[in-house]
Protein backbone atom coordinates (compact mmCIF):
# COMPACT_ATOMS: atom_id res chain seq x y z
CA UNK A 1 0.00 0.00 0.00
CA UNK A 2 2.91 2.38 0.67
CA UNK A 3 3.97 2.14 -2.97
CA UNK A 4 0.40 2.83 -4.13
CA UNK A 5 0.14 5.76 -1.69
CA UNK A 6 3.37 7.28 -2.99
CA UNK A 7 2.18 6.82 -6.57
CA UNK A 8 -1.06 8.59 -5.66
CA UNK A 9 0.82 11.62 -4.33
CA UNK A 10 3.09 11.69 -7.40
CA UNK A 11 0.01 12.51 -9.48
CA UNK A 12 -2.15 14.23 -6.88
CA UNK A 13 0.24 16.94 -5.70
CA UNK A 14 1.35 18.31 -9.11
CA UNK A 15 -2.24 18.31 -10.39
CA UNK A 16 -3.42 20.01 -7.20
CA UNK A 17 -0.72 22.68 -7.42
CA UNK A 18 -1.71 23.41 -11.00
CA UNK A 19 -5.40 23.51 -10.08
CA UNK A 20 -5.00 25.89 -7.15
CA UNK A 21 -3.25 28.40 -9.44
CA UNK A 22 -6.00 28.18 -12.05
CA UNK A 23 -9.09 28.10 -9.85
CA UNK A 24 -9.50 31.88 -9.87
CA UNK A 25 -9.85 34.38 -7.02
CA UNK A 26 -12.78 34.13 -4.61
CA UNK A 27 -15.03 36.81 -3.14
CA UNK A 28 -13.42 37.08 0.33
CA UNK A 29 -9.75 36.92 -0.56
CA UNK A 30 -9.23 40.63 -1.11
CA UNK A 31 -10.75 41.36 2.31
CA UNK A 32 -8.52 38.74 3.91
CA UNK A 33 -5.48 40.27 2.22
CA UNK A 34 -6.45 43.76 3.38
CA UNK A 35 -6.84 42.46 6.93
CA UNK A 36 -3.32 41.08 6.82
CA UNK A 37 -1.95 44.38 5.49
CA UNK A 38 -3.65 46.40 8.23
CA UNK A 39 -2.16 44.10 10.88
CA UNK A 40 1.30 44.28 9.31
CA UNK A 41 1.10 48.08 9.12
CA UNK A 42 0.15 48.18 12.81
CA UNK A 43 3.18 46.04 13.68
CA UNK A 44 5.52 48.18 11.57
CA UNK A 45 4.10 51.30 13.17
CA UNK A 46 4.71 50.00 16.69
CA UNK A 47 8.29 49.07 15.88
CA UNK A 48 8.86 52.55 14.43
CA UNK A 49 7.37 54.21 17.50
CA UNK A 50 3.99 55.18 16.00
CA UNK A 51 0.61 54.26 17.50
CA UNK A 52 -1.41 55.64 14.58
CA UNK A 53 -1.46 52.42 12.57
CA UNK A 54 -2.28 50.33 15.64
CA UNK A 55 -5.22 52.60 16.44
CA UNK A 56 -6.41 52.07 12.87
CA UNK A 57 -6.30 48.33 13.50
CA UNK A 58 -8.37 48.68 16.68
CA UNK A 59 -11.01 50.68 14.79
CA UNK A 60 -11.00 48.28 11.81
CA UNK A 61 -14.34 46.52 11.37
CA UNK A 62 -12.75 43.11 10.74
CA UNK A 63 -10.07 43.44 13.42
CA UNK A 64 -11.03 40.05 14.88
CA UNK A 65 -10.41 38.25 11.59
CA UNK A 66 -7.40 36.10 12.39
CA UNK A 67 -4.19 36.31 10.38
CA UNK A 68 -2.43 33.24 11.79
CA UNK A 69 -2.44 31.49 8.44
CA UNK A 70 -2.20 34.60 6.27
CA UNK A 71 1.30 35.15 7.63
CA UNK A 72 2.23 31.72 6.26
CA UNK A 73 0.30 31.81 3.00
CA UNK A 74 1.55 35.22 1.89
CA UNK A 75 5.12 34.35 2.81
CA UNK A 76 4.73 31.38 0.45
CA UNK A 77 3.13 33.70 -2.13
CA UNK A 78 6.03 36.16 -1.96
CA UNK A 79 8.52 33.33 -2.51
CA UNK A 80 6.43 31.93 -5.38
CA UNK A 81 6.32 35.36 -7.02
CA UNK A 82 10.11 35.58 -6.78
CA UNK A 83 10.47 32.22 -8.54
CA UNK A 84 7.84 33.23 -11.08
CA UNK A 85 9.76 36.40 -11.97
CA UNK A 86 13.03 34.50 -12.41
CA UNK A 87 11.74 31.44 -14.23
CA UNK A 88 8.79 33.04 -16.07
CA UNK A 89 6.63 30.17 -14.84
CA UNK A 90 2.88 30.62 -15.26
CA UNK A 91 3.41 34.15 -16.53
CA UNK A 92 -0.34 34.76 -16.73
CA UNK A 93 -0.67 34.39 -12.96
CA UNK A 94 0.83 37.38 -11.16
CA UNK A 95 -1.48 37.94 -8.24
CA UNK A 96 -0.06 37.43 -4.78
CA UNK A 97 -3.51 36.36 -3.67
CA UNK A 98 -3.52 33.57 -6.24
CA UNK A 99 -0.09 32.32 -5.21
CA UNK A 100 -1.32 32.13 -1.60
CA UNK A 101 -3.43 29.18 -2.78
CA UNK A 102 -0.26 27.09 -2.84
CA UNK A 103 -0.09 27.19 0.95
CA UNK A 104 -3.81 26.40 1.23
CA UNK A 105 -3.43 23.29 -0.88
CA UNK A 106 -0.33 22.32 1.09
CA UNK A 107 -2.13 22.32 4.43
CA UNK A 108 -5.05 20.46 2.89
CA UNK A 109 -2.68 17.66 1.92
CA UNK A 110 -1.25 17.72 5.45
CA UNK A 111 -4.79 17.47 6.84
CA UNK A 112 -5.13 14.25 4.85
CA UNK A 113 -2.06 12.84 6.62
CA UNK A 114 -3.52 13.88 9.99
CA UNK A 115 -6.83 12.18 9.09
CA UNK A 116 -4.88 9.04 8.14
CA UNK A 117 -3.17 9.08 11.55
CA UNK A 118 -6.52 9.20 13.35
CA UNK A 119 -8.02 6.54 11.07
CA UNK A 120 -5.12 4.25 11.92
CA UNK A 121 -5.70 4.80 15.65
CA UNK A 122 -9.33 3.79 15.20
CA UNK A 123 -8.77 0.78 12.95
CA UNK A 124 -5.15 -0.36 13.52
CA UNK A 125 -5.21 -1.12 9.79
CA UNK A 126 -2.63 0.69 7.68
CA UNK A 127 -4.14 -0.34 4.37
CA UNK A 128 -7.65 0.89 5.23
CA UNK A 129 -6.30 4.09 6.80
CA UNK A 130 -4.39 4.87 3.59
CA UNK A 131 -7.41 4.10 1.43
CA UNK A 132 -9.52 6.34 3.67
CA UNK A 133 -6.99 9.15 3.37
CA UNK A 134 -7.02 8.92 -0.43
CA UNK A 135 -10.83 9.08 -0.50
CA UNK A 136 -10.71 12.05 1.88
CA UNK A 137 -8.20 13.97 -0.28
CA UNK A 138 -10.30 13.28 -3.38
CA UNK A 139 -13.57 14.36 -1.76
CA UNK A 140 -14.59 17.17 -4.18
CA UNK A 141 -16.27 19.23 -1.48
CA UNK A 142 -13.15 19.54 0.69
CA UNK A 143 -10.65 19.41 -2.16
CA UNK A 144 -12.55 22.24 -3.84
CA UNK A 145 -12.12 24.35 -0.72
CA UNK A 146 -8.53 23.13 -0.48
CA UNK A 147 -7.64 24.85 -3.74
CA UNK A 148 -8.38 28.41 -2.58
CA UNK A 149 -10.12 28.76 0.79
CA UNK A 150 -7.48 30.68 2.74
CA UNK A 151 -9.49 30.75 5.97
CA UNK A 152 -11.53 27.58 6.45
CA UNK A 153 -9.11 24.94 5.15
CA UNK A 154 -6.20 26.12 7.39
CA UNK A 155 -8.67 26.21 10.28
CA UNK A 156 -9.72 22.65 9.44
CA UNK A 157 -6.08 21.51 9.34
CA UNK A 158 -5.18 23.15 12.65
CA UNK A 159 -8.22 21.52 14.28
CA UNK A 160 -7.46 18.03 12.95
CA UNK A 161 -3.79 18.41 13.89
CA UNK A 162 -4.70 19.44 17.46
CA UNK A 163 -7.13 16.52 17.65
CA UNK A 164 -4.46 14.05 16.55
CA UNK A 165 -1.92 15.42 19.06
CA UNK A 166 -4.44 15.32 21.90
CA UNK A 167 -5.49 11.74 21.14
CA UNK A 168 -1.81 10.76 21.15
CA UNK A 169 -1.40 12.23 24.63
CA UNK A 170 -4.46 10.44 26.00
CA UNK A 171 -3.42 7.12 24.50
CA UNK A 172 0.05 7.35 26.03
CA UNK A 173 -1.51 7.28 29.47
CA UNK A 174 -4.28 4.80 28.63
CA UNK A 175 -1.84 2.27 27.16
CA UNK A 176 0.68 2.96 29.95
CA UNK A 177 3.46 3.53 27.45
CA UNK A 178 6.79 4.67 28.93
CA UNK A 179 7.39 8.38 28.55
CA UNK A 180 9.33 10.76 30.77
CA UNK A 181 7.76 13.84 32.32
CA UNK A 182 9.89 16.27 30.30
CA UNK A 183 8.82 14.75 27.00
CA UNK A 184 5.18 14.82 28.11
CA UNK A 185 5.45 18.52 28.99
CA UNK A 186 7.03 19.17 25.59
CA UNK A 187 4.04 17.58 23.87
CA UNK A 188 1.72 19.81 25.88
CA UNK A 189 3.72 22.80 24.64
CA UNK A 190 3.18 21.60 21.07
CA UNK A 191 -0.55 21.16 21.74
CA UNK A 192 -0.70 24.66 23.21
CA UNK A 193 1.02 26.20 20.20
CA UNK A 194 -1.23 24.30 17.80
CA UNK A 195 -4.30 25.47 19.72
CA UNK A 196 -2.98 29.05 19.63
CA UNK A 197 -2.54 28.80 15.86
CA UNK A 198 -6.10 27.50 15.55
CA UNK A 199 -7.46 30.46 17.53
CA UNK A 200 -5.36 32.91 15.51
CA UNK A 201 -7.01 31.70 12.29
CA UNK A 202 -10.59 31.81 13.59
CA UNK A 203 -11.52 32.82 17.12
CA UNK A 204 -14.26 30.17 16.93
CA UNK A 205 -11.42 27.72 17.48
CA UNK A 206 -12.31 28.18 21.15
CA UNK A 207 -14.73 25.29 20.52
CA UNK A 208 -11.71 22.95 20.50
CA UNK A 209 -11.94 23.04 24.30
CA UNK A 210 -15.30 21.30 23.98
CA UNK A 211 -13.47 18.48 22.20
CA UNK A 212 -10.69 18.42 24.80
CA UNK A 213 -13.24 18.18 27.62
CA UNK A 214 -15.36 15.55 25.86
CA UNK A 215 -12.39 13.27 25.17
CA UNK A 216 -11.10 13.64 28.73
CA UNK A 217 -14.50 12.74 30.21
CA UNK A 218 -14.90 9.78 27.84
CA UNK A 219 -11.49 8.39 28.78
CA UNK A 220 -12.21 8.80 32.51
CA UNK A 221 -15.75 7.44 32.40
CA UNK A 222 -14.82 4.35 30.38
CA UNK A 223 -12.12 3.03 32.64
CA UNK A 224 -8.98 4.97 31.78
CA UNK A 225 -8.40 5.98 35.40
CA UNK A 226 -4.75 6.84 34.90
CA UNK A 227 -5.63 9.54 32.41
CA UNK A 228 -6.34 11.97 35.27
CA UNK A 229 -2.60 12.09 35.93
CA UNK A 230 -2.13 13.76 32.58
CA UNK A 231 -3.34 17.03 34.14
CA UNK A 232 -0.33 17.66 36.31
CA UNK A 233 0.52 21.28 37.25
CA UNK A 234 3.58 21.03 35.02
CA UNK A 235 1.59 19.93 31.97
CA UNK A 236 -1.16 22.48 32.56
CA UNK A 237 1.43 25.26 32.87
CA UNK A 238 3.24 24.10 29.72
CA UNK A 239 -0.01 24.11 27.75
CA UNK A 240 -1.30 27.40 29.17
CA UNK A 241 1.88 29.42 28.71
CA UNK A 242 2.47 28.20 25.16
CA UNK A 243 -1.19 28.86 24.30
CA UNK A 244 -1.19 32.43 25.60
CA UNK A 245 2.21 33.38 24.20
CA UNK A 246 1.45 31.77 20.83
CA UNK A 247 -1.90 33.54 20.53
CA UNK A 248 -0.44 36.91 21.48
CA UNK A 249 2.43 36.50 19.03
CA UNK A 250 0.05 35.72 16.16
CA UNK A 251 -2.72 38.22 17.04
CA UNK A 252 -1.65 41.89 17.26
CA UNK A 253 -5.22 42.97 18.10
CA UNK A 254 -4.78 41.53 21.62
CA UNK A 255 -1.50 43.30 22.36
CA UNK A 256 -3.13 46.34 23.98
CA UNK A 257 -5.28 44.09 26.19
CA UNK A 258 -5.16 40.27 26.21
CA UNK A 259 -8.73 40.18 27.57
CA UNK A 260 -9.84 41.61 24.21
CA UNK A 261 -9.94 37.94 23.21
CA UNK A 262 -13.25 37.53 25.05
CA UNK A 263 -14.72 40.47 23.14
CA UNK A 264 -13.59 38.75 19.95
CA UNK A 265 -15.37 35.53 20.93
CA UNK A 266 -18.58 37.39 21.73
CA UNK A 267 -18.47 39.48 18.54
CA UNK A 268 -17.55 36.72 16.09
CA UNK A 269 -20.05 34.21 17.51
CA UNK A 270 -22.77 36.52 16.20
CA UNK A 271 -20.86 38.16 13.38
CA UNK A 272 -23.08 40.81 11.76
CA UNK A 273 -23.86 39.66 8.23
CA UNK A 274 -27.10 40.79 6.65
CA UNK A 275 -27.27 38.22 3.88
CA UNK A 276 -29.02 34.88 3.73
CA UNK A 277 -28.25 31.37 2.50
CA UNK A 278 -30.43 29.40 0.11
CA UNK A 279 -30.99 26.08 1.88
CA UNK A 280 -33.36 23.39 0.56
CA UNK A 281 -35.37 26.09 -1.18
CA UNK A 282 -35.52 28.41 1.83
CA UNK A 283 -33.62 31.67 2.31
CA UNK A 284 -32.27 31.53 5.87
CA UNK A 285 -30.41 34.31 7.68
CA UNK A 286 -27.57 33.58 10.13
CA UNK A 287 -29.92 34.33 13.04
CA UNK A 288 -32.20 31.47 11.94
CA UNK A 289 -29.66 28.73 12.64
CA UNK A 290 -31.48 25.50 13.47
CA UNK A 291 -31.32 21.74 13.05
CA UNK A 292 -32.95 22.00 9.65
CA UNK A 293 -30.18 24.26 8.34
CA UNK A 294 -27.35 22.10 9.67
CA UNK A 295 -28.72 18.73 8.62
CA UNK A 296 -29.93 19.99 5.24
CA UNK A 297 -26.31 20.80 4.37
CA UNK A 298 -24.79 17.72 6.01
CA UNK A 299 -27.13 15.40 4.10
CA UNK A 300 -26.09 16.69 0.68
CA UNK A 301 -22.37 17.24 1.37
CA UNK A 302 -21.37 14.02 3.16
CA UNK A 303 -20.45 11.10 0.86
CA UNK A 304 -22.86 8.17 0.77
CA UNK A 305 -20.54 5.74 2.56
CA UNK A 306 -20.09 8.23 5.42
CA UNK A 307 -23.86 8.49 5.85
CA UNK A 308 -24.09 4.70 5.85
CA UNK A 309 -21.31 4.50 8.41
CA UNK A 310 -23.19 6.83 10.74
CA UNK A 311 -26.35 4.74 10.33
CA UNK A 312 -24.61 1.59 11.59
CA UNK A 313 -22.68 3.35 14.38
CA UNK A 314 -25.33 2.65 17.05
CA UNK A 315 -25.20 -1.08 16.28
CA UNK A 316 -21.38 -1.17 16.25
CA UNK A 317 -21.04 0.72 19.54
CA UNK A 318 -23.81 -1.32 21.21
CA UNK A 319 -22.18 -4.63 20.30
CA UNK A 320 -18.78 -3.44 21.47
CA UNK A 321 -19.95 -1.97 24.78
CA UNK A 322 -22.27 -4.88 25.62
CA UNK A 323 -19.83 -7.59 24.59
CA UNK A 324 -16.27 -6.90 25.69
CA UNK A 325 -15.08 -9.28 22.99
CA UNK A 326 -16.72 -7.09 20.39
CA UNK A 327 -14.95 -5.89 17.28
CA UNK A 328 -13.94 -2.49 18.65
CA UNK A 329 -12.33 -2.20 22.07
CA UNK A 330 -9.76 -0.33 24.12
CA UNK A 331 -8.40 3.01 22.95
CA UNK A 332 -10.12 2.69 19.56
CA UNK A 333 -13.53 2.56 21.23
CA UNK A 334 -12.65 5.51 23.47
CA UNK A 335 -11.49 7.57 20.48
CA UNK A 336 -14.61 6.73 18.48
CA UNK A 337 -16.89 7.67 21.36
CA UNK A 338 -14.88 10.85 21.88
CA UNK A 339 -15.36 11.88 18.24
CA UNK A 340 -19.08 11.04 18.24
CA UNK A 341 -19.73 13.08 21.39
CA UNK A 342 -17.49 15.88 20.11
CA UNK A 343 -19.48 16.32 16.90
CA UNK A 344 -22.84 16.15 18.66
CA UNK A 345 -21.71 18.50 21.45
CA UNK A 346 -20.38 21.13 19.03
CA UNK A 347 -23.54 21.06 16.91
CA UNK A 348 -25.64 21.35 20.07
CA UNK A 349 -23.46 24.24 21.25
CA UNK A 350 -23.95 26.07 17.94
CA UNK A 351 -27.72 25.61 18.17
CA UNK A 352 -27.93 26.81 21.78
CA UNK A 353 -25.68 29.79 21.04
CA UNK A 354 -27.54 30.47 17.78
CA UNK A 355 -24.18 31.19 16.23
CA UNK A 356 -24.18 33.03 12.92
CA UNK A 357 -23.49 30.51 10.14
CA UNK A 358 -23.93 31.36 6.47
CA UNK A 359 -22.71 30.24 3.03
CA UNK A 360 -23.58 26.66 4.05
CA UNK A 361 -21.29 25.28 6.81
CA UNK A 362 -17.94 26.64 5.71
CA UNK A 363 -17.24 28.40 9.04
CA UNK A 364 -17.32 24.98 10.72
CA UNK A 365 -15.75 23.07 7.86
CA UNK A 366 -13.64 21.15 10.41
CA UNK A 367 -16.66 19.03 11.42
CA UNK A 368 -16.65 17.32 8.01
CA UNK A 369 -13.37 15.40 8.57
CA UNK A 370 -14.76 14.40 11.99
CA UNK A 371 -17.94 13.12 10.35
CA UNK A 372 -15.79 11.36 7.74
CA UNK A 373 -13.66 9.62 10.39
CA UNK A 374 -16.68 8.43 12.39
CA UNK A 375 -18.50 7.22 9.26
CA UNK A 376 -15.36 5.38 8.12
CA UNK A 377 -15.06 3.70 11.54
CA UNK A 378 -18.71 2.68 11.66
CA UNK A 379 -18.53 0.97 8.30
CA UNK A 380 -15.11 -0.54 9.11
CA UNK A 381 -16.37 -2.31 12.22
CA UNK A 382 -19.61 -3.28 10.51
CA UNK A 383 -17.96 -4.83 7.44
CA UNK A 384 -14.36 -4.28 6.35
CA UNK A 385 -15.09 -5.66 2.90
CA UNK A 386 -18.04 -3.33 2.45
CA UNK A 387 -15.89 -0.36 3.50
CA UNK A 388 -13.04 -1.30 1.16
CA UNK A 389 -15.46 -1.63 -1.76
CA UNK A 390 -17.21 1.62 -0.84
CA UNK A 391 -13.93 3.54 -0.60
CA UNK A 392 -12.70 2.21 -3.94
CA UNK A 393 -15.94 3.07 -5.75
CA UNK A 394 -16.17 6.45 -3.99
CA UNK A 395 -12.59 7.35 -4.92
CA UNK A 396 -13.28 6.59 -8.59
CA UNK A 397 -16.47 8.67 -8.55
CA UNK A 398 -14.58 11.49 -6.84
CA UNK A 399 -11.94 11.51 -9.57
CA UNK A 400 -14.63 11.92 -12.23
CA UNK A 401 -16.33 14.59 -10.11
CA UNK A 402 -13.15 16.62 -9.70
CA UNK A 403 -12.44 16.60 -13.42
CA UNK A 404 -15.96 17.53 -14.52
CA UNK A 405 -16.67 20.09 -11.80
CA UNK A 406 -13.40 22.04 -11.77
CA UNK A 407 -13.10 24.73 -10.44
CA UNK A 408 -16.42 24.39 -8.61
CA UNK A 409 -15.80 21.17 -6.69
CA UNK A 410 -16.82 22.80 -3.43
CA UNK A 411 -20.42 22.86 -4.74
CA UNK A 412 -20.34 19.03 -4.62
CA UNK A 413 -23.60 17.22 -3.90
CA UNK A 414 -23.44 13.57 -2.88
CA UNK A 415 -24.54 10.68 -5.08
CA UNK A 416 -28.18 10.16 -3.96
CA UNK A 417 -29.17 13.82 -3.88
CA UNK A 418 -27.58 14.77 -7.18
CA UNK A 419 -30.16 12.54 -8.84
CA UNK A 420 -32.85 14.88 -7.61
CA UNK A 421 -33.78 18.26 -9.03
CA UNK A 422 -32.25 20.32 -6.23
CA UNK A 423 -29.86 22.42 -8.30
CA UNK A 424 -31.80 25.62 -7.61
CA UNK A 425 -32.61 24.84 -3.99
CA UNK A 426 -29.13 25.29 -2.51
CA UNK A 427 -26.55 28.06 -2.54
CA UNK A 428 -24.03 27.56 -5.32
CA UNK A 429 -21.16 29.85 -6.23
CA UNK A 430 -21.14 31.93 -3.04
CA UNK A 431 -17.37 32.38 -3.46
CA UNK A 432 -17.98 33.87 -6.93
CA UNK A 433 -15.22 31.85 -8.63
CA UNK A 434 -17.22 32.04 -11.83
CA UNK A 435 -16.35 35.75 -12.09
CA UNK A 436 -12.85 34.87 -13.32
CA UNK A 437 -14.22 32.72 -16.14
CA UNK A 438 -16.89 35.24 -17.03
CA UNK A 439 -14.24 37.96 -17.33
CA UNK A 440 -12.19 35.75 -19.67
CA UNK A 441 -15.25 34.94 -21.76
CA UNK A 442 -16.22 38.59 -22.17
CA UNK A 443 -12.67 39.63 -23.04
CA UNK A 444 -12.20 36.90 -25.62
CA UNK A 445 -15.58 36.03 -27.07
CA UNK A 446 -18.00 38.92 -26.80
CA UNK A 447 -18.17 41.77 -29.27
CA UNK A 448 -19.00 45.25 -27.97
CA UNK A 449 -20.60 46.57 -31.15
CA UNK A 450 -23.92 47.21 -29.39
CA UNK A 451 -22.89 50.45 -27.69
CA UNK A 452 -22.87 48.96 -24.23
CA UNK A 453 -22.93 51.71 -21.60
CA UNK A 454 -21.81 49.67 -18.59
CA UNK A 455 -21.31 46.19 -17.11
CA UNK A 456 -23.18 45.63 -13.85
CA UNK A 457 -21.62 42.92 -11.70
CA UNK A 458 -21.15 41.70 -8.14
CA UNK A 459 -18.67 41.65 -6.54
CA UNK A 460 -17.00 44.42 -8.53
CA UNK A 461 -13.45 43.73 -7.30
CA UNK A 462 -13.35 40.33 -9.04
CA UNK A 463 -13.91 42.00 -12.43
CA UNK A 464 -10.80 44.21 -12.37
CA UNK A 465 -9.23 42.31 -15.28
CA UNK A 466 -12.09 43.09 -17.64
CA UNK A 467 -10.72 44.77 -20.77
CA UNK A 468 -11.00 48.48 -20.00
CA UNK A 469 -10.89 49.45 -23.67
CA UNK A 470 -13.88 47.27 -24.46
CA UNK A 471 -15.68 47.88 -21.15
CA UNK A 472 -14.72 51.27 -19.67
CA UNK A 473 -17.63 51.18 -17.20
CA UNK A 474 -17.85 48.40 -14.61
CA UNK A 475 -20.22 49.00 -11.71
CA UNK A 476 -22.17 47.29 -8.96
CA UNK A 477 -25.88 46.51 -9.15
CA UNK A 478 -26.89 49.90 -7.76
CA UNK A 479 -29.05 51.88 -10.22
CA UNK A 480 -28.75 49.38 -13.08
CA UNK A 481 -32.55 49.35 -13.42
CA UNK A 482 -32.57 53.08 -14.17
CA UNK A 483 -30.15 52.74 -17.09
CA UNK A 484 -31.57 53.93 -20.41
CA UNK A 485 -28.75 52.60 -22.60
CA UNK A 486 -27.84 48.96 -23.37
CA UNK A 487 -25.81 47.23 -20.68
CA UNK A 488 -24.49 43.85 -19.58
CA UNK A 489 -25.65 42.23 -16.37
CA UNK A 490 -23.96 39.33 -14.52
CA UNK A 491 -25.94 37.27 -12.03
CA UNK A 492 -24.70 34.65 -9.56
CA UNK A 493 -27.65 32.30 -9.63
CA UNK A 494 -29.43 31.41 -6.41
CA UNK A 495 -33.01 30.83 -7.45
CA UNK A 496 -35.19 31.54 -10.47
CA UNK A 497 -33.73 34.13 -12.81
CA UNK A 498 -37.22 35.41 -13.63
CA UNK A 499 -37.32 36.99 -10.18
CA UNK A 500 -34.76 39.56 -11.29
CA UNK A 501 -35.99 43.01 -12.34
CA UNK A 502 -34.28 42.84 -15.72
CA UNK A 503 -35.66 44.91 -18.61
CA UNK A 504 -35.64 43.24 -22.03
CA UNK A 505 -32.60 41.02 -21.44
CA UNK A 506 -31.12 38.23 -23.53
CA UNK A 507 -28.92 35.48 -22.14
CA UNK A 508 -25.51 35.60 -23.85
CA UNK A 509 -23.37 33.38 -21.59
CA UNK A 510 -23.97 30.66 -19.06
CA UNK A 511 -21.25 29.37 -16.73
CA UNK A 512 -22.18 25.88 -15.60
CA UNK A 513 -20.77 22.69 -14.17
CA UNK A 514 -21.90 19.16 -14.90
CA UNK A 515 -22.60 16.71 -12.13
CA UNK A 516 -21.46 13.18 -13.08
CA UNK A 517 -23.92 10.30 -13.01
CA UNK A 518 -26.65 12.78 -13.86
CA UNK A 519 -27.84 14.61 -16.94
CA UNK A 520 -28.53 17.73 -14.93
CA UNK A 521 -26.29 20.79 -15.26
CA UNK A 522 -25.70 23.02 -12.25
CA UNK A 523 -25.77 26.58 -13.58
CA UNK A 524 -23.45 28.84 -11.61
CA UNK A 525 -23.86 32.26 -13.22
CA UNK A 526 -25.33 33.98 -16.26
CA UNK A 527 -24.54 37.10 -18.28
CA UNK A 528 -27.31 39.03 -20.01
CA UNK A 529 -27.37 41.73 -22.67
CA UNK A 530 -30.06 44.20 -21.67
CA UNK A 531 -31.56 46.93 -23.83
CA UNK A 532 -34.04 49.13 -21.94
CA UNK A 533 -35.13 50.71 -25.22
CA UNK A 534 -36.72 47.43 -26.30
CA UNK A 535 -40.24 46.92 -25.00
CA UNK A 536 -40.80 43.51 -23.43
CA UNK A 537 -43.45 41.51 -25.15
Amino acid sequence: MKVFEKLFFVFYIPIGLWACLHVGVSWDELTEYQTLEINLQAIRGLFSGSLTEYQQLLSYGDRYYGIGFHLVSHAVAKFAQLINDQLSFASNIQSEILFAHLAVFGVFVLSGLAVKSILHKLSANSFMASLGMIAYLLWPYLMGHGLFNVKDIPFLFAWILATSIYINLLQLWYLALPINKKRMATQFVVLGLCTAWLLSIRVSGVMIFIEYAVFFVVYLSMGASKVKYILTPRNILAFGVSLVLGLLFLSPVYWHNPFEFFNAVSYMSHHPWDGDTLTAGKLLSPGQLNLFYIFAWLLIKLPTFVLLGWLVIPLVVYRSVKNRSGSIQGAALLNLMGLIFTVTSILLFLLILRAGLYNELRQVLFIFPLFFIVGFSGLYYFSKKLLALSLAITALIFIVDNISMFPYQYTYINEPFRQMDIGNKYEKDYFALSATRNVSWLNEHYSTDKNISCVYVSPVHLWNKLDQEKYPCVNGYLNFASSTAPFLFSWLIRDRVDLLPLPACTLIHEEQVSLPLSTRKMIMSQIFFCNPAVTEK
